[in-house]
């Protein structure tokens, strides 16, 4: 701090520049690898500005959780943090970091801290929604996806609006879940195969076997990872309920699941 605080006008106008001209480099990196190399440069070359260190340290956390480096993107993350506390997004993606190390009560924390500053970020109600899930804390994820929709609206934050139908179908509110899912999909058609997945599921579920299989193909055609029980189970996260239908369904249907 004390460093920018001694650099003239002229010389912040040029950093500033300078950090918009490397940052686009970065962000139109031709690979993942190329990206953080470029995040990097920029780390070392911007070193003791902590305004500009702490968005280049979120974004190398970025390219890195993408290659599935997740202990190397939460340093950069934690570094984040520690310079500039209050900032939203690397409490976000540290979260999400957490989610997928199974850190899940600490990521519930890093959410709630940018909810404490910020009420209205649907980004973290929806993030938040997603901890509460994998803690089987059902009626509390349905609440948080509900504020992330009553924020944005479905049109803005599509994915609140099936985890919200996936906390409903997890408490028994079958209808419910139903209702939203119709919703979504009468909406977004074919772009969303994630609630047709979990609509597919819902549906076999209540006995409507062939609807449910002509349903599953068309997600599945859209996107075949939902073919995946490794993939819906870890990556996707689907809870408890929702699982244990797609291995019924999975033995039982003509459809193929891997």
């Amino acid at each position: 701090a004390r460093a920018e605080a001694a650099l003239t006008e002229e010389q912040k106008i040029a950093i500033l520049q300078e950090v918009q001209s490397m940052g686009d480099i970065a962000v139109n990196a031709p690979t993942v690898q190329e990206e953080e190399a470029a995040w990097t440069k920029m780390l070392d070359r911007f070193a003791g500005l902590p305004d500009i260190e702490v968005r280049v340290r979120c974004n190398r956390g970025n390219s890195l959780a993408r290659q599935g480096k997740l202990q190397e993107a939460l340093k950069d993350y934690d570094r984040a943090i520690e310079l500039v506390p209050s900032a939203a997004d690397p409490h976000l993606n540290r979260g999400a970091v957490y989610e997928s190390l199974g850190r899940l009560e600490e990521a519930l924390k890093d959410y709630d801290v940018v909810l404490q500053d910020d009420p209205t970020d649907p980004a973290a109600w929806n993030n938040r929604g997603n901890a509460l899930l994998g803690l089987q804390r059902f009626e509390e994820a349905k609440d948080s996806f509900q504020q992330a929709l009553d924020i944005s609206g479905s049109q803005q934050f599509a994915f609140a609006g099936v985890n919200l139908a996936i906390a409903q179908y997890e408490l028994k509110e079958d209808e419910e879940a139903v209702k939203t899912l119709r919703k979504l999909l009468a909406r977004y058609a074919e772009a969303f195969p994630d609630a047709r997945a979990a609509y597919a599921l819902v549906l076999w579920d209540q006995g409507d076997r062939i609807e449910a299989e002509s349903q599953w193909d068309r997600a599945t055609s859209a996107d075949p990872r939902y073919r995946s029980e490794e993939w819906v189970s870890t990556f996707r996260r689907w809870p408890t309920r929702l699982m244990s239908v797609f291995k019924r369904f999975s033995a039982t249907t003509s459809v193929k699941v891997k």
